[in-house]
């Protein structure tokens, strides 16, 4: 294979054959690359109008084709991407998706929702007219509605296809300013304007102006949350509402720092929003901050020259020392505007770092260096003369440092067998190089840590050392761990050997079980696989209490928002009939009773591929493959928790659910599916005790695992 081909190109090329069957010309595997290049090209143009003029004009001469789409009342639908030939709507749709995506997944989960009802690829769920087209693309959010006068209602009865009967639209006014809906696809009023819903969480909008109007940061005329967010550096013609602007509708703020711009103050006045407590407005503009822990003319403490890399997927700005944004954020109140735990930042590092969350987008943490892997003394090191050895500890760029920033301990405290003899801190460098001593006042091994502060006595970074003392060693075996108190994320558990090995423990995990594969082992192997099996437990005498049906396919909506426990992706489950969903382990979909039996179909929604389905935790015996017994081959007749289900078939199991209660999954083992969202969770309980119903969901974070209730429960779970 051609090393210059990414590996979405490669399951494309092997998705062009079906696809060419169908009745699609093979240009459209020779060019798929087009649109893919084109959003690279069109991703340096800051706003949504600009990238549709570029990729529409780059996309002039392409050739004119009627029936573009595969599908119909007697045909199954298949999602079509293509660019080498459109009719006025697709072309349209190519244009508005490859706009607004910065990748070719993103192209093709927008596509979807463009072109079919909640991204469901059938036939009777595509937008066949173009009044349906806007009315669902207003309500997904891929447009907005705007007001131009004179306002009208438009009522209409469409001549729909006749296996489907009549369809009637209304497309209502706009209720803010009295105008007719149609859709809006320009921003003039700056970084993001939403006239609809609206949830902003963990993000950085810097450097906008607004074109036209007011709202340099956020323009608000709809209904908005914003999480964690930074807006700086932004701007607005007017004298006021540079970050923020929301005069009608309803705006609620949490956690978010508001960085004044060159032109505006940060808000309007009498804006329509509220506070659910510590955000950080550097003016006194944001009248509406009344909230715990709100911070008007505080200091936003930003490094300059706006967005940079600082690791994770997409440009942050980071913290100085100098910030009031640090640790403002109580760890037990780290949440969003809707109450949902708040666990990472935009760049996917974990929350709080310290003492309690930082506002904004950013989480200040160190780069910590890894533990020092030679002793600070060499082994064996038994004279009382000291020997020394540098240190370097990471910490963010443009750091503020006292006098003395770092400190040396020793089984944690000061002064003992580690003493600093140097250090040199370097904000621009982000690093210090810390000199050590070690002078062991007692034998064996001798443990400690180098801690960097910042001017305000905030912790930065650390680093664990440890060195052999004069004498013999204590033999700590590897089992044996000492708890050292430092540690960004608390304390550390570490174990040292005779030899001088260091142990580090996760704080989270326990022993482990290690399996040692050998060649030539002392003593020979003798287990064989027997000649009779066990047999498969006999459930016939068990009534089946429940029958549920699972459908495993791609065009998958996600009806929760949780931005820890929900997931989006093209692939998702259907449940006993439902519309098939993204994975969201906040959701239960099925919860069998502890003890009863029950038969489960899992059936392949098409699109030609073939689903390993796993269901943890309970074997299964398997009764039908596309609904005969006698399809079932003998190799599956065996208890079973990994059935295959091959393209547009089924197999029907049966399942005791014993034992144990709890939550458990069920998923596709294909990765690119189990990692774009067909996965589900499932529970036991007993309707009662001592069973908790409905289970909780665990939120593991590295401090530790909370429980929230679930996000939803399917309404034929229980």
């Amino acid at each position: 294979m051609n090393r210059a081909h990414t590996r979405r190109q490669f399951l494309r090329l092997l998705a062009g054959p079906p696809l060419l069957t169908a009745g699609v010309s093979d240009a459209w595997a020779a060019k798929a690359i087009l649109i893919e290049r084109l959003i690279g090209e069109a991703r340096a143009l800051p706003n949504v109008w600009e990238r549709i003029d570029f990729i529409s004009r780059k996309l002039l001469g392409i050739r004119y084709q009627a029936d573009t789409l595969i599908g119909g009342p007697n045909h199954p639908e298949k999602f079509v991407v293509r660019d080498d030939a459109f009719d006025c709507v697709t072309f349209c749709e190519v244009v508005l998706a490859a706009a607004i995506a910065r990748d070719m997944g993103e192209f093709e989960t927008s596509l979807r929702r463009i072109r079919y009802d909640h991204g469901k690829v059938q036939y009777d769920q595509r937008n066949h007219y173009f009044a349906d087209w806007c009315k669902r693309n207003i309500e997904n959010g891929i447009c907005q509605p705007v007001a131009i006068e004179p306002s009208v209602t438009i009522d209409k009865t469409l001549t729909w296809h006749q296996e489907f009967g009549q369809h009637r639209v209304s497309i209502a006014p706009a209720t803010a300013a009295g105008g007719s809906r149609v859709l809006r696809l320009v921003q003039i009023n700056g970084g993001l304007e939403n006239g609809g819903t609206m949830t902003v969480m963990n993000t950085t909008l810097f450097h906008n102006t607004a074109n036209a109007g007011r709202g340099g940061g956020i323009y608000n005329g709809g209904t908005a949350q914003v999480s964690n967010s930074t807006l700086a550096d932004n701007s607005a013609p007017t004298a006021f509402g540079a970050g923020i602007f929301s005069a009608v509708g309803t705006l609620g703020i949490k956690g978010t720092i508001i960085k004044q711009g060159t032109t505006g103050e940060n808000c309007n006045p009498a804006a329509t929003a509220s506070s659910s407590g510590y955000n950080l407005s550097d003016d006194s503009s944001c009248t509406f901050l009344t909230g715990t822990g709100d911070q008007n003319s505080g200091t936003a403490g930003l490094t300059a020259g706006g967005p940079v890399d600082n690791g994770g997927p997409t440009p942050t700005i980071a913290l100085t020392s100098s910030s009031t944004a640090l640790d403002a954020i109580p760890a037990a109140d780290c949440t969003t505007v809707e109450g949902y735990l708040l666990t990472a930042d935009q760049r996917g590092v974990s929350r709080p770092q310290g003492a309690g969350c930082d506002i904004g987008a950013f989480e200040a943490r160190s780069v910590a260096a890894p533990m020092v892997t030679a002793n600070v003394c060499p082994a064996g090191h038994t004279t009382p003369a000291p020997c020394s050895q540098d240190v370097s500890v990471y910490v963010p760029i443009g750091t503020t440092f006292g006098p003395t920033p770092a400190q040396v301990v020793t089984q944690g405290a000061p002064g003992l067998d580690f003493k600093l003899a140097s250090s040199s801190c370097s904000s621009a460098a982000a690093v210090c190089v810390v000199g050590l001593e070690f002078r062991p006042s007692a034998p064996g091994v001798r443990m400690g840590a180098v801690r960097i502060f910042d001017a305000s006595a905030h912790l930065l970074g650390s680093t664990l050392i440890y060195g052999l003392g004069q004498g013999p060693a204590i033999a700590f075996g590897p089992g044996v761990q000492t708890t050292v108190g430092d540690g960004f994320l608390g304390p550390h558990g570490v174990a040292v050997d005779a030899q001088g090995n260091v142990f580090a423990t996760d704080p989270a995990v326990g022993k482990f079980l290690e399996f040692r594969i050998v060649r030539d082992p002392a003593v020979a192997d003798q287990s064989q696989v027997p000649a009779t099996l066990i047999p498969n437990p006999d459930l016939s005498a068990v009534p089946v209490a429940r029958q549920r049906t699972f459908v495993f396919g791609d065009g998958a909506n996600q009806t929760t928002r949780d931005p820890v426990t929900s997931f989006r992706g093209p692939w998702g489950i259907g449940t006993n009939g439902g519309e098939v969903l993204d994975a969201d382990y906040g959701r239960i979909s099925a919860a069998p009773r502890f003890g009863t039996r029950e038969t489960w179909t899992l059936v392949n929604g098409g699109g030609g591929w073939d689903h390993p389905i796993h269901i943890h935790f309970e074997e299964g015996q398997v009764l039908a493959r596309n609904g005969s017994a006698n399809a079932v081959p003998a190799w599956e007749k065996g208890r079973k928790d990994v059935y295959r289900l091959r393209p547009d078939g089924s197999v029907t199991i049966t399942m005791q659910f014993r034992d144990w209660g709890g939550m458990f999954m069920e998923h596709c083992h294909n990765t690119v599916h189990e990692d774009n969202a067909m996965l589900m969770r499932w529970e036991i309980d007993n309707n009662g005790a001592p069973f908790v119903r409905p289970l909780p969901t665990p939120i593991s974070t590295p401090q530790g695992c909370t429980f929230v209730p679930p996000d939803d429960i399917l309404p034929t779970a229980f």
